[in-house]
């Protein structure tokens, strides 16, 4: 029996060797990117679409091998935890996914006060880790953080920028403004306030709402109605704003609409025929630029039962300048390493980049230019600078 048992040994032991070699990728060849965000609740279509945009991204760098860092070959696991929109779950879930995943870089949150939460402690060591977000508060980057990296626009500015161009292209003599009140829908009605002010154009009606729990707005509508605006600027998300355009229409109003970025494609679908001269800011997706259709086209291959959104496609681009600066840096753990080469990955376009970007800026501001966007019949055209 003794010599039987020798004799075993070292072909069970030669099996496990063998066996190890077929692995597909050890711990040690894998890097981890967290996603964080809203996968429930109100805010899930900002998250789900966030997050199907990092899988499309994964999914293409694996294909190709994986992440190249000093000769070797890293695959992306992707690792989602949802905060539901809640600073807490976000604050929680952030510690949780360095803690067990050791994710160097964590995309998201989207939304600025779970993004201005994490901030308080992605610094710090051993657990530190860069943030990439698309949340569009100016405190982002202005707090001194040197793991943070946002690629957006602020949202004060968009809504100036919008208010200009609307005053400039169509000249209404007077506007109102119906607004989400989270601290997204006031800086937007800041934005808005001010570039109307800017222009001379008188603001007769201000009215805020709450799209988590709203599904009837016909007593602000009314109010906004009666004082007689040439226009309606609209601030919340896709269902919430159609239910808005139903209901304004409902009420008697022919004047022009105009809406936030948080007015896609899905909500668009709810009213159409409705939106005629509508007009919303934008980055290409609603131009379906060649890049914008390559995405398209994997985005369906991969999820042919979802309808692709505005933030999948940003959050590929962030993905993708993430893997590009972890390559130029030639680290996948050290995110000091990876913010110091996000200059260089940012002085030229991304190859088959959908955002329009900027260089990044020493305070981790990397600008998505926003185009204007205006419904004609059955097409969106793009107008305005």
């Amino acid at each position: 029996m003794k010599k039987r048992a020798v004799f075993i040994f070292p072909i069970i032991f030669g099996l496990f060797i063998l066996l190890g070699s077929w692995t597909p990728a050890r711990a040690s060849d894998v890097v981890k990117i967290g996603v964080l965000g809203p996968f429930t609740g109100g805010a899930a279509v900002v998250g789900v679409d966030m997050l199907r945009g990092v899988q499309l991204g994964a999914k293409e760098v694996n294909d190709r091998g994986g992440v190249n860092v000093k000769g070797k070959k890293y695959k992306v696991e992707v690792v989602s935890m949802d905060d539901g929109a809640v600073v807490a779950n976000s604050v929680a879930n952030a510690r949780r996914m360095v803690s067990l995943h050791k994710t160097p870089v964590v995309i998201g949150p989207p939304l600025s006060s779970c993004a201005l939460a994490v901030m308080e402690f992605n610094e710090k060591k051993p657990n530190d880790f860069l943030i990439m977000t698309m949340a569009m508060h100016n405190d982002i980057t202005n707090r001194g953080n040197k793991l943070v990296l946002r690629v957006n626009t602020p949202t004060k500015i968009v809504g100036e920028e919008l208010a200009n161009n609307v005053i400039k292209l169509k000249k209404p003599q007077s506007v109102a403004i119906i607004h989400h009140t989270d601290d997204w829908g006031l800086l937007w009605k800041d934005g808005l306030t001010e570039g109307c002010n800017k222009n001379k154009v008188k603001v007769t009606a201000t009215e805020g709402i709450d799209e988590r729990k709203q599904t009837d707005f016909y007593v602000q509508l009314t109010k906004i109605v009666e004082t007689k605006p040439e226009a309606v600027f609209m601030i919340a998300h896709d269902a919430v704003t159609a239910m808005m355009v139903k209901q304004i229409r409902e009420i008697g109003f022919k004047g022009r609409l105009v809406f936030s970025e948080g007015f896609g494609e899905e909500g668009r679908k709810l009213v159409a025929g409705k939106l005629e001269g509508s007009i919303w800011p934008t980055t290409p997706v609603d131009f379906n630029t060649p890049s914008v259709q390559r995405y398209r086209e994997m985005f369906t291959k991969l999820f042919p039962n979802e309808t692709m959104k505005f933030y999948g496609p940003h959050a590929y681009d962030e993905f993708r300048l993430i893997i590009a600066a972890m390559e130029k840096a030639q680290s996948v753990t050290d995110p000091y390493a990876i913010r110091a080469a996000m200059p260089e990955v940012t002085s030229k376009p991304i190859p088959a980049g959908i955002l329009l970007l900027s260089p990044v800026e020493n305070n981790g501001h990397i600008n998505a230019r926003y185009l204007i966007a205006e419904q004609k019949g059955d097409k969106v055209i793009q107008v305005g600078e």
